[in-house]
């Protein structure tokens, strides 16, 4: 196992920070009805991850340890909250926000209406990846 986490730490020295640099502009959307338009819309420093929750984009900033939330239809800024040491991957569960925290070992769970946090919770190294099962029609 030591040896996993050896390689472990040593991709994440390495494509962590290019993917960072990568990752530094402005996050960009575009608009499903008119295709030709994307707009930009200013997030701070680092966006890093995207989740939408049906009105609004959630990005996650690694570095600054925050989560952004954005009005989907203009990019409105809806509030910046603080989302554990270094949320990376997001996604929405069709009632709250979970980001990964990286170095943090655990998930944070925000409430989407108001970016509350509503828990912390270990998972064990490094949590990578996050998804949530659509929810079948009955």
């Amino acid at each position: 196992m030591k040896t996993n986490r050896t390689v472990l730490s040593w991709l994440l020295s390495v494509l962590l920070p290019l993917s960072l640099i990568i990752l530094s502009s402005p996050a960009k959307a575009q608009q499903l009805d008119k295709p030709d338009t994307v707009q930009t819309f200013v997030v701070g420093s680092g966006p890093n991850f995207l989740a939408f929750d049906g009105a609004n984009v959630w990005v996650t900033h690694h570095w600054d340890s925050t989560v952004t939330k954005l009005r989907a239809s203009d990019g409105a800024p809806q509030g910046t909250f603080g989302a554990g040491a270094n949320p990376s991957w997001i996604t929405f569960d069709g009632t709250n926000v979970w980001a990964s925290n990286l170095f943090g070992d655990n998930l944070t769970k925000l409430r989407a209406s108001d970016g509350a946090v509503l828990g912390t919770y270990s998972v064990g190294d490094a949590p990578e990846g996050l998804a949530w099962p659509r929810r079948q029609a009955r």
